[in-house]
């Protein structure tokens, strides 16, 4: 089957890449003719911009940076990296698209026998690079409509009724439906007549094994160290994290260091997808604000904490599963709760095997599988 898929790929985000190549990855592995749609909207360009070029109503900030050459040589270095891992590991359409009206009007030329959209939080509304070509918004006779794993990550509360008709109307005609999530499910199910499932997050379909060819084999940091993740900056959650490297006895490092601040933190610098996975693979000790943190802390067995993680839906789901939630709750006021006993990664492994092969059937039972030759 020739499948494309949609979803946040090129999002300068550890997690939204990874995921991208975690669900493009595992479907070739079924035998699928599969390439991600590389559509990069105005706002997603805007806002992952190349440090080097000035965007429109930011040129302040713009100043501040080429003021910093320090600073812009590492940005653009990262920026590169985020680049080079797409190339590399994701086989995305020739044409770039910024719209669906583009895509649309050429799919008689991609021939695909179904689209995909998911996972991540693509159907998350209040994204800045939220873009309607995530809900497939068209009339599509010929071509399957499928969405696997698509979150809306915390804005559901905050659904408008413009939204909430918007999201009804556009998967109404969709042939299967699965979300990341158990309160998703709830809420489409009381609002659409179709079918909707649960299952795990694209990187969950592959195992810590399937991540090796993307790691170097040499960990980036020397001995043993905590390691610090946050796709939002944010300065108390920074020294909330160095008192727990103090309570461990470890050097906390991080891949987003800041200009302007000082939290005890160390600066990681330059530090792509594929170093991010270094960085987690070889700490003793990972700590952040992160739903794809806690999922690869997971998947290579570390120690972690999930700060704020019981105020976000989508890392209580995930803790809650596993009954991992006290990892989630850690805060100023309970440090004395910590070191935690270590995490027994028997019984993890067995919930998160299950979970696996259950959203392994799903595909399966939807897409067919030609041939199982490299399906972990």
């Amino acid at each position: 089957m020739r499948i494309g898929i949609l979803t946040f790929h090129a999002s300068h985000n550890y997690g939204s890449m990874l995921q991208a190549f975690a669900l493009q990855h595992y479907l070739k592995g079924m035998g699928h003719d599969v390439e991600t749609i590389n559509l990069r909207n105005d706002a997603q360009n805007d806002f992952y911009h190349y440090p080097l070029r000035p965007v429109k109503g930011k040129y302040k900030n713009f100043i501040k940076d080429i003021l910093s050459p320090k600073w812009m040589y590492h940005e653009c270095r990262k920026w590169r990296k985020y680049e080079a891992f797409l190339e590399k590991n994701l086989c995305l359409t020739n044409k770039v698209y910024k719209f669906w009206e583009e895509i649309e009007q050429d799919l008689d030329n991609l021939e695909y026998d179904s689209l995909i959209t998911g996972g991540d939080q693509i159907w998350n509304v209040k994204c800045i690079d939220f873009d309607k070509s995530y809900f497939l918004p068209s009339q599509l006779p010929d071509i399957k409509k499928i969405s696997y794993s698509p979150s809306f990550g915390n804005s559901l509360p905050r659904l408008s009724d413009e939204d909430k008709m918007f999201i009804k109307t556009h998967l109404a005609d969709y042939n299967h439906i699965s979300v990341r999530e158990q309160s998703m499910k709830d809420y489409l199910s009381s609002e659409i007549d179709n079918r909707i499932d649960v299952v795990a997050d694209p990187t969950l379909l592959l195992r810590a094994k399937d991540y090796d060819g993307l790691i170097s084999e040499k960990p980036i940091i020397k001995g043993k160290y905590a390691y610090y993740y946050s796709p939002q900056g944010d300065l108390n959650l920074e020294r909330l994290a160095f008192l727990i490297g103090e309570k461990y006895g470890l050097n906390v490092y991080t891949s987003f260091p800041h200009r302007y601040r000082n939290t005890g933190l160390k600066p990681v610098y330059d530090a792509g997808p594929s170093e991010f996975l270094n960085l987690v693979k070889n700490a003793d000790l990972v700590i952040g604000r992160s739903y794809h943190l806690v999922v690869f802390s997971i998947l290579f067995h570390k120690e972690f904490i999930a700060l704020s993680g019981d105020k976000d839906k989508r890392m209580s789901n995930i803790l809650s599963s596993l009954n991992l939630l006290e990892r989630g709750s850690v805060n100023d006021n309970n440090l004395d709760r910590i070191p935690f006993k270590s995490i027994d990664y028997q019984i993890i492994d067995n919930i998160i095997d299950s979970n696996r092969q259950e959203s392994q059937s799903y595909l399966k039972s939807i897409l067919g599988c030609p041939q199982q030759t490299r399906i972990s």
